[in-house]
């Protein structure tokens, strides 16, 4: 199944399934969310900071030290970025023991695919917001409008 500009909900979801659950995202009507009062309704106590995408932006590997620097050697969370072409695009990343990769299971692409493609596509000198999500509780009631179980 495709939604338009729903890429904030499976980054949602591909977190939860990492975490067990069978879920799916939810269809947002082809309306662009904002990842950071989605990630805020959903989880209580996450983290999320909003930026500049000057560092993280440069390349996966400065990604990849920022978010080490931030949140340790083993954490996992989301991120949302600009793009040069317009528009945004959230995925995920994972912390394991101190090596980062990313995903996005919005178009089931691994660090390999990430690495390579969403960098020569991100706007380094737009926005940026990152979210841990690893260390936060979910609110189930709330999650629901999100995502759904497959």
């Amino acid at each position: 199944m495709f939604y338009k500009n729903n890429c904030t909900f499976c980054s949602i979801a591909s977190y939860l399934r990492t975490k067990g659950y069978d879920v799916i995202a939810k269809d947002t009507g082809g309306k662009q969310q904002m990842l950071g009062g989605v990630v805020e309704n959903c989880f209580k106590g996450a983290k999320v900071i909003d930026g500049s995408a000057v560092k993280f932006g440069k390349s996966p590997k400065d990604a990849s030290e920022m978010l080490v620097n931030k949140f340790g050697k083993n954490a996992s969370g989301v991120c949302a970025v600009q793009l040069k072409t317009g528009g945004g695009h959230a995925f995920n990343w994972t912390i394991k023991d101190g090596v980062v990769k990313f995903f996005d299971g919005q178009n089931n692409r691994d660090d390999s695919v990430v690495s390579s493609l969403y960098w020569r596509m991100m706007n380094p000198n737009d926005s940026l917001t990152i979210a841990r999500l690893d260390n936060a509780e979910i609110n189930f009631d709330a999650i629901k409008k999100y995502v759904e179980n497959r």
